[in-house]
């Protein structure tokens, strides 16, 4: 599918009425299943989700939708189980001329921002369509969509992302000291097997036998970094 990063042609954004309507052909809204476990996703009369996820329209082109509010939805013409890149996805369909939303009136829940850093930088859990460069900008409108100015240098969350996007190949080969060609993984910044690189800074972590085991089969690179290491076993 053709990627757009402009949707905005394919919806009728009818202010008086307070309401979205798709005025493509097929509209199919893919939103992760373990958004369900993490109460990014609430399936009842209408549907809250959280407003990150992915739109495929008129079954040609493929949008990211990358939004930290909730999102209120009405109940689709059907909802179904799709696996797309290996990762399980709940497909919301609707058809033109559905009603999206019934309420355009954005609610700010600064209690989101906390959710969403354990679970996508804590965790390491993050949508597989979510690329490098997109990841470092996820919290950059959180006082606009969230509700709640974290006050941090947009570099902090450049460097988080540095350092949890591995070599898919070689989860402990930073990405960035690849070609990049390829997409990256991510570890969890609470992965103590992937996330400290040095033994010493391993074993003084948490999970020890993870981190044993990591520091065990782990070869280091013999520089300056280590030396620490060198005068502690003296």
């Amino acid at each position: 599918m053709k990627k757009i990063n402009s949707i905005d042609k394919y919806f009728d954004f009818n202010i008086k009425e307070n309401k979205i309507i798709f005025i493509g052909d097929t509209l199919s809204i893919l939103v992760p299943k373990y958004f369900e476990d993490r109460g990014f996703l609430v399936i009842e009369n209408t549907i809250k989700t959280l407003g990150i996820c992915k739109l495929r329209i008129n079954e040609q082109y493929e949008a990211i939708l990358m939004m930290i509010i909730m999102l209120i939805l009405n109940k689709p013409r059907e909802i179904n189980t799709v696996e797309d890149d290996g990762e399980l996805y709940y497909s919301l369909n609707y058809k033109k001329g559905d009603v999206i939303t019934n309420n355009l009136i954005t609610i700010k829940n600064p209690s989101l921002l906390y959710k969403l850093y354990m679970t996508f930088f804590a965790l390491g859990k993050i949508p597989k369509f979510m690329n490098y460069e997109s990841f470092s900008f996820l919290f950059d409108n959180d006082k606009l969509l969230g509700g709640m100015d974290l006050k941090t240098n947009h570099v902090i969350f450049e460097m988080m992302v540095a350092h949890m996007a591995r070599d898919k190949d070689e989860p402990f080969k930073y990405y960035r000291y690849t070609k990049m060609k390829d997409d990256p993984i991510f570890v969890s910044l609470h992965s103590v097997s992937h996330g400290p690189v040095s033994s010493t800074a391993k074993l003084a972590g948490s999970y020890f036998d993870d981190a044993l085991t990591s520091s065990m089969v782990v070869e280091h690179d013999p520089d300056s970094r280590y030396k620490l290491e060198n005068l502690l076993r003296a």
